[in-house]
């Protein structure tokens, strides 16, 4: 089954917003339907892996690049789900996707609905959804299980009206008849506790415009498969703020990078952003979709091409980088790099 990156699905403003709202509270996930088309794919669970060639001199970490999961420190197991769960319960539509590195469990879900109560404005038509995230042993474990801090999560889920997306992609989904976008990411410390098998439980309460409170609860079985490194092409470069290593799968289909900060503002953790297109055989440049996610001592990033490529892509181009925090106090940008690195 083929999927693609929800972000590319978003115009350079919307992407723009939603990187915005990463930096503070981001909850992204990857989306797939099939009946939206190729206009609305999504993230590409490209799972196949190896080592690339060591990094630039004067970087420390050495990290290993997975396709769907980002940048992972070399030695460090990694597993994946199979291929991402789906289902659809009344109005709304969900995906789930998961992968487990270094004792964190990573979590993330999307979610559209064909609901929109009609007659009320923005604010108050989309329903406030609250969403716990709770992580339970296989059905055959014996013995104690993770701290109660460790295995759940609480959290109010990101989601917007379509009737605010702009874009051609925004269009085509009303199209589809959804109306509605939501998406929820969690990070469980499993540690010692890490296996190749959970369940997930997770339970939504909607708190409708109209009044009143409805739960719904799903519980999921979760089996992780170990998966290898791709191979990619590695890059770096110094700035005030750090040294900015960037990994290039090496047929292009994907983009990870990591910083080695040299300073960063105190109290709230630093964030990275790029500004890159891929470049085909050709010549021609086509546009990145990504997958930015900021979690308290985690963070998955990933580039992608936001449409489909009919030629072999032969170099990444960085054109710019942002820096910044969080709480948006502070950032630093950084233009016209002409950082181009070579897939040839």
């Amino acid at each position: 089954m083929k999927t693609y990156a929800w972000e590319q699905l978003l115009e350079e403003e919307d992407l723009v917003a939603l990187t915005e709202e990463a930096l503070a509270t981001r909850r992204a996930g990857r989306i797939s339907w099939r009946r939206l088309g190729a206009a609305a794919a999504c993230l590409a669970l490209v799972l196949c892996l190896a080592n690339y060639p060591a990094l630039a001199a004067g970087v420390k970490r050495l990290v290993d690049y997975f396709s769907g999961v980002g940048a992972v420190d070399q030695g460090t197991p990694v597993l994946v789900l199979e291929e991402p769960l789906t289902w659809t319960d009344g109005a709304w539509s969900y995906r789930l996707d998961a992968y487990q590195a270094g004792g964190q469990l990573f979590v993330r879900m999307e979610y559209l609905s064909t609901q929109l109560e009609p007659g009320a404005d923005i604010d108050s038509s989309i329903p406030d959804y609250d969403v716990e995230a709770q992580l339970l042993p296989p059905a055959d474990y014996e013995g104690d299980w993770l701290p109660l801090e460790q295995a759940v999560d609480r959290c109010l889920a990101s989601y917007e009206d379509l009737n605010t997306w702009g874009s051609p992609e925004g269009a085509t989904l009303r199209e589809a008849g959804y109306r509605t976008y939501g998406s929820h990411s969690t990070l469980f410390q499993v540690d010692a506790f890490a296996g190749d098998s959970y369940r997930l439980r997770l339970r939504f309460t909607h708190d409708s415009a109209a009044g009143g409170a409805h739960t719904s609860t799903y519980e999921k079985e979760l089996h992780l498969i170990p998966e290898e490194a791709k191979p990619a092409v590695s890059d770096s470069r110094a700035f005030p703020e750090g040294t900015v290593t960037v990994l290039v799968s090496e047929d292009g289909s994907g983009v990870t990078n990591f910083v080695e900060w040299s300073s960063s503002p105190a109290g709230d953790p630093a964030i990275h952003s790029l500004e890159l297109q891929f470049i085909g055989a050709s010549g021609k440049r086509y546009p990145a979709g990504f997958h930015n996610t900021y979690l308290e001592d985690f963070e998955h990033v990933e580039y992608y091409p936001r449409y489909p490529v009919e030629e072999p892509i032969t170099a990444v181009e960085i054109s710019g980088i942002l820096f910044g925090d969080r709480s948006g106090q502070w950032q630093q940008r950084y233009e016209d790099l002409n950082w181009v690195i070579s897939l040839t």
